[in-house]
């Protein structure tokens, strides 16, 4: 059951002047909630936070398709471990499975990688549960993780993040799980349908990943223990050897751009 569904839309015909998306969002017993805002993911996130009035508050992007049961299997994982703060279900991503050596690469360079134990590398990117079966106590969700909105009294998403602000996931829910535990059950499911028209062009989607991921290194790792800085330049060694054996030179031209943003401009 959904108590409350709140839609923070940054479209440029906001979409509640459109009678099927009216009719769509209608939910039995549900108060509905409309915001148009400017674009900004973690902006518009925040402003769904202030909005929000219950208990348990689920991120769900645009590109996600639920499974019937979803909610509901979050819901009683709160109930039976009260001592959870946040938490996901898993994302099954339609396409072949990633060769194993890229998969092999990703574990040397300490890339961003899923079949892993939902952690932080050493060099500060994200690892990811998806496609294992266990349900476990993780240290970062994504996007589409839920939180008790007790936790947002002290903690928002970082609007330094802007435009698809890749890694606000990963920067919220690991400061998230130094107050308190966060659990992936494998049981709920949801699909990544992104859209056809892509979020960016390629250049300008790996310069703000390689961007983004280099400001959170420095803002939560490096201060902490500065030889991290080691195993943070071995990462953006692995983005290039990663993209050139793919023969994907547009992501070396984004990351190399990224890189010149953060550290020249």
């Amino acid at each position: 059951m959904i108590d409350q569904l709140i839609i923070v839309d940054s479209s440029d015909i906001p979409l509640n002047k459109n009678n099927f998306f009216l009719e769509s969002v209608k939910l039995k017993n549900t108060e509905y909630v409309y915001k148009h805002t400017q674009p900004g993911l973690t902006f518009q996130r925040n402003i769904g936070i202030a909005l929000a009035t219950y208990k348990i508050i689920f991120f769900l992007d645009d590109d996600a398709i639920l499974e019937q049961n979803y909610i509901e299997l979050m819901m009683q994982t709160f109930a039976r471990s009260p001592n959870y703060i946040g938490g996901m279900g898993t994302i099954v991503v339609e396409g072949k499975k990633e060769h194993v050596l890229l998969r092999i690469i990703r574990r040397v360079f300490l890339l961003q990688r899923m079949y892993a134990k939902g952690n932080m590398t050493f060099s500060g990117m994200p690892t990811h549960c998806y496609g294992t079966n266990h349900f476990k106590q993780v240290y970062v969700l994504n996007g589409c993780g839920a939180y008790k909105k007790e936790l947002f009294t002290n903690q928002l998403f970082d609007e330094q993040l802007t435009t698809y602000a890749y890694m606000e996931d990963m920067d919220f829910s690991y400061r998230a799980s130094q107050q308190g535990d966060l659990f992936f059950n494998p049981h709920a499911k949801l699909y990544h349908i992104p859209s056809p028209d892509g979020r960016d062009d390629i250049l300008k989607n790996r310069a703000m990943y390689i961007y983004n991921y280099s400001y959170l290194f420095f803002k939560l790792f490096y201060p902490y223990n500065k030889l991290r800085i080691i195993a943070y330049w071995w990462t953006i060694i692995g983005l290039f050897v990663y993209a050139i054996i793919l023969r994907k030179w547009q992501f070396c031209k984004g990351y190399w751009s990224g890189l010149k943003q953060f550290y020249f401009l």
